[in-house]
C-alpha cells in the first residue's frame, strides 16, 4: 500500500512539472508571437538618459496620418477616439492643434472591457507590471488639407526596494516616513521614491486611433 502511495505520489509530481514547463512555454511563445511593432526599439538600460522623458517621443515622427478638410470636424473626431478609449483629457489647445490625455494605468488581464491595450503583448506587460499609456493628437493645416498625428507613449513606473535591513525599521516598511541611516552622521532619505520613465511608443495603438478618426469622417 505504501509503494502504490509513493508511486501514486510520484506520477503527480511529474504531471505538476510538466504542466508547469507546458504553461511556461506556451506563455513564452504566445508574447514573442505577439511582439509586434509596439515593442520597444530601444534597451532601457542603455538608452540616453533623454529618452526617459515624454517629449522626446512625442517628438518623432508620426507612424500614421489622417486627413480631412476641415479643422472643426477632425478635432471633434479626435476628441471622441480618445474619449471612446477611456482615457480622460489633459490639455485641449485648439488654436495650436493639441490634444493631450492624462496618463492612463494599463488594464489587467481579466478587464475585458478595456480599450487601452491594442493587442497581447501589452495585455501582457500591463499584466505582469505597472505601465501607463499618454496619448496626443497633433493637428497641422497642410496647404488645402489638415492633418491629425496620433502619438501614444508608454511608461513604466519604477520605485526603489523597501529597506528593512534594520530591525527598528520594519514598522516602517510599508509607510511612506522619511527615516535617518545607520548612525547620526547619515542623512535623513525618503522612503521608496517612485518614479515614471518613458520606453516607448505605441505604434499599434496609434493606428487603432487613427482607424477611430477616419470612421468618424465622412467618406
Amino acid at each position: 500500500m505504501t509503494q502504490e502511495k509513493q508511486n501514486n505520489a510520484g506520477r503527480g509530481k511529474a504531471l505538476f512539472t510538466l504542466q508547469r514547463s507546458s504553461l511556461h512555454l506556451a506563455m513564452c511563445v504566445t508574447l514573442a508571437g505577439c511582439a509586434t511593432k509596439g515593442m520597444p526599439q530601444i534597451d532601457p538600460l542603455y538608452a540616453p538618459i533623454e529618452t526617459a522623458s515624454l517629449d522626446y517621443w512625442f517628438d518623432r515622427p508620426p507612424s500614421v496620418v489622417v486627413q480631412d478638410v476641415d479643422y472643426d470636424r477632425l478635432w471633434k473626431a479626435c476628441e471622441d477616439a480618445v474619449d471612446d478609449r477611456f482615457f480622460d483629457f489633459e490639455r485641449r489647445d485648439y488654436r495650436s492643434g493639441i490634444l493631450t490625455s492624462r496618463p492612463l494605468l494599463g488594464g489587467q488581464l481579466l478587464e475585458f472591457w478595456r480599450r487601452d491595450l491594442p493587442d497581447a503583448y501589452s495585455i501582457a506587460e500591463s499584466s505582469l507590471g505597472t505601465v501607463r499609456r499618454t496619448i496626443q493628437f497633433e493637428l497641422r493645416v497642410v496647404g488645402p488639407l489638415v492633418e491629425a498625428y496620433p502619438k501614444v507613449v508608454v511608461e513604466r513606473r519604477a520605485s526603489q526596494d523597501r529597506r528593512v535591513t534594520l530591525g527598528v525599521l520594519n514598522r516602517n516598511a510599508l509607510s511612506g516616513a522619511t527615516v535617518q541611516g545607520y548612525n547620526d552622521f547619515d542623512p535623513p532619505v525618503a522612503n521608496y521614491p517612485q518614479y515614471w520613465y518613458a520606453v516607448r511608443r505605441d505604434e499599434n495603438l496609434e493606428a487603432k486611433l487613427a482607424e477611430d478618426v477616419k470612421r468618424r469622417l465622412p467618406d
